[in-house]
């Protein structure tokens, strides 16, 4: 430091900081030889304290306030520099600033995808972001711990630990929550007030403590997003009711259809018959029968399958499959009759009845 600087050094009798990018946690406050004049004035505004180190040891502690550095509330490092009788000379120690206000929207992220394993859909990846806000309540314990020996220290240090440890207690929570994939959206506040203890743990020997947490997104690749939409909707969907109602529409395409004729009225009459049976399948399908369960069927005297019961349909309009042809699949304890199971019975009920004799 220059002459200059060291002559209005010593002039210099006010201690304090105004951070003027709101991004710094620690400042050391800058004098020539750390010389601190006897009756100095220390200024600690709100969301501040200051801390005097002495040879690398933490000494005195102000909050918020304006003090005149005497004897009297120099206590500790009176006692670490052997002050019996007190001290009317400059002494030397460093002042570090630190901030304790809440350091708001904090952005997180996962910068790589975090892969889950989803019973439904396999492996997944999956992103997520949200935001926090944190505060330094322990000066002392973030000064040993994260400051050392930096002359100062913004939010930036902070960030990328912080970032970790929010991804890496993200990803135990999916783990140990067993959330699949489709019921993640919703989870989102519940995952946050489970995560957030937890961190808080990890940051508590750094002095730092969370004052909130939030995760605002969980991003899924668009064709899985898109999969799991439609598999929603079929799950609440009435199947049964849906294939009479687009029956229904078709009937009356075909009356409204010009130059109708006793055909037509025939087609009419079968399309009817056959959107009827259709609903009864599709009524057993609701009702606990698989309709893409896989049926085995006894035909020529062996096993043969497994069948869907669309398949099954083409069998029973063969003629190969009838009532008194055995049936089974997974869930059944022994074979039945073709006429005994609801979805073959439903098939069959389209077949026309054997001509009259004669």
């Amino acid at each position: 430091m220059s002459l200059w600087n060291k002559v209005t050094a010593e002039l210099v009798d006010i201690i304090e900081f105004a951070d003027p990018s709101r991004d710094t946690l620690v400042h050391r406050f800058e004098r020539y030889g750390n010389e601190i004049k006897y009756g100095a004035q220390l200024v600690v505004r709100e969301g501040q304290q200051a801390v005097f180190v002495n040879e690398g040891k933490l000494a005195e502690v102000f909050g918020p306030g304006a003090y005149t550095l005497e004897t009297k509330n120099l206590p500790i490092l009176s006692t670490l520099k052997g002050w019996k009788h007190g001290f009317e000379s400059p002494f030397k120690a460093e002042v570090y600033f630190v901030g304790t206000r809440q350091y708001l929207d904090q952005k997180w992220g996962t910068q790589n995808p975090l892969v889950l394993d989803d019973e439904h859909f396999g492996l997944v990846q999956l992103r997520a972001f949200g935001n926090c806000s944190y505060s330094i309540v322990d000066a002392a314990a973030f000064l040993r711990e994260v400051v050392g020996t930096s002359g100062s220290v913004d939010t930036g240090v902070v960030q990328g630990q912080l970032r970790s440890l929010i991804v890496t207690r993200f990803s135990d929570a999916l783990a140990s929550m067993k959330i699949g994939v489709a019921g993640l959206v919703g989870q989102q506040g519940e995952m946050a007030k489970a995560i957030e203890p937890q961190i808080n743990a990890d940051l508590a020997p750094l002095g730092i403590r969370l004052g909130q947490f939030t995760i605002e997104n969980i991003s899924l690749p668009d064709a899985l997003r898109e999969e799991i939409f439609e598999y929603s909707r079929l799950n609440r969907v009435d199947i049964a009711g849906l294939t009479r109602l687009k029956a229904a529409h078709a009937v009356e395409n075909i009356s409204q259809h010009e130059g109708g004729n006793a055909s037509l009225g025939g087609d009419l009459a079968v399309g009817l018959a056959m959107a009827s049976n259709l609903g009864n399948v599709l009524d057993g399908v609701n009702q606990g029968t698989p309709a893409a369960a896989g049926y085995f069927v006894a035909l020529d005297g062996q096993q043969q399958g497994p069948y869907t019961v669309a398949e099954l349909g083409a069998l029973v309009q063969q003629r190969r499959l009838l009532a008194d042809t055995l049936v089974w699949r997974s869930g059944m304890k022994d074979w039945v009759r073709g006429a005994d199971e609801p979805a073959v019975a439903g098939l069959l009920a389209q077949l026309p009845p054997p001509l009259p004799a004669g």
